[in-house]
């Protein structure tokens, strides 16, 4: 029952596949025959209201996708989107075609969780992995690291709580000539 309850809440606060496709005041480009993929992720708890959340991961509309090619982003909107269910406050990664989101917890103890989000491209692997915190009803973002994004590793390896008010993140980056790979901690501060 409460299953359902929930898949009906979040059905009439944020819409159907469709909704989310048709619905012009969530995208600033027109709208084509070309479907728009959304996933629903469901990671826990991220507001500490005791009720499960659900993130949803709007990708940007391609077209002229073809076996050989990824296709075009739809007026240029390559941009990614993370809307959650306890607040109308979204993340928008733009310059992405496609984007992973970690949850890391509540790492400064106001109730809500961090995110680290990794956007990806077309091609290359070297990016930057962004840190979101939310304050003041709003997604602040507060820091970077460089890292490979195509690598296989876990972020809890990749991170260290210093305190509620800073973390240390592992950064991964080649060097002017791309002979070799520097890693080094990276501290970031939680507002």
């Amino acid at each position: 029952m409460k299953l359902f309850l929930f898949a009906l809440i979040s059905t009439i606060f944020f819409g159907t596949k469709k909704d989310l496709v048709e619905n012009k005041k969530f995208y600033n480009h027109k709208i084509t025959d070309t479907i728009k993929n959304v996933d629903t992720l469901l990671i826990g708890d991220l507001n500490s209201d005791k009720i499960p959340d659900t993130i949803y991961r709007v990708y940007p509309q391609m077209i002229n996708v073809t076996a050989d090619y990824d296709g075009d982003c739809v007026n240029n909107a390559c941009e990614v989107t993370f809307k959650f269910s306890f607040t109308d406050q979204q993340i928008v990664i733009y310059n992405a075609i496609g984007a992973g989101i970690e949850n890391l917890g509540d790492i400064n103890k106001d109730g809500f969780s961090e995110f680290s989000i990794f956007p990806h491209w077309y091609i290359g692997c070297w990016g930057k992995i962004q840190y979101f915190t939310f304050k003041n009803n709003e997604w602040k973002n507060f820091g970077f690291a460089r890292a490979n994004i195509c690598e296989e590793f876990t972020f809890e390896k990749h991170l260290k709580i210093i305190s509620s008010k800073k973390i240390k993140v592992m950064e991964i980056y080649p060097n002017k000539d791309y002979s070799e790979m520097i890693q080094r901690y990276k501290t970031l501060k939680l507002d």
